[in-house]
């Protein structure tokens, strides 16, 4: 049985992977509007109303939780915006950001995988608010003092109605240890630092 979860955890593994390279060989001609129909996404198309520079869909067919990212350009960041918790039963979706780099041509591929796992993770049952920890390890040569995320509300649709959007936002090994007091006093300081807030390399 042991041998048969781990086969069952690689395929899934694998097919996230396959997926997420799918979706990143999208470029910004691929582009297309968010739709007004649906609320959380129509205030996301208000802020920014020239559409996500890169959108695509995983498929109904996708094993993970995530269905669609898109990705817009905000300005000194990219904004990643995760779809599909909602049709879980969640009142929220996920959305990660990332400072631009210079002589970045687009937005990075790194943030798709584990952010893909923190879905699963909650659609499987994992808790999932304010607070939240994730611990991951380093997600990539990109962010190499990474450990995992904490979950804030978005700095801009975290209050949204009826539905929004919570934040990952990566923490190194030390932060993603704190629990309590601590914890919540880390929280504080990352609502006002900016800088932390639009994920600039740790």
């Amino acid at each position: 049985m042991k041998a048969m979860g781990t086969l069952i955890a690689v395929v899934v593994v694998v097919a996230v992977v396959v997926a997420a390279v799918m979706f990143l060989r999208r470029g910004a001609g691929s582009a297309v509007a968010a739709t007004g129909s649906d609320p959380l996404l129509a205030q996301i198309e208000m802020k920014y109303p020239n559409g996500p520079v890169r959108r695509g869909s995983l498929g109904d067919d996708h094993p993970g939780a995530i269905k669609e990212i898109l990705i817009f350009d905000a300005d000194d960041h990219w904004f990643f915006v995760f779809l599909g918790l909602r049709a879980v039963g969640q009142p929220f979706e996920l959305s990660l950001r990332t400072a631009k780099n210079a002589g970045e041509s687009g937005p990075p591929d790194w943030p798709v995988e584990p952010a893909t796992r923190v879905g699963d993770a909650v659609r499987d049952g994992m808790e999932c608010a304010r607070g939240a920890t994730w611990k991951l390890g380093a997600f990539s040569d990109e962010m190499p003092k990474s450990a995992g995320f904490l979950t804030l509300l978005d700095r801009e649709f975290g209050e949204a109605t009826p539905d929004k959007l919570l934040q990952l936002v990566p923490v190194t090994q030390d932060e993603v240890s704190l629990t309590g007091d601590e914890k919540w006093a880390l929280l504080g300081r990352l609502y006002k630092e900016k800088s932390r807030m639009i994920g600039e390399k740790l």
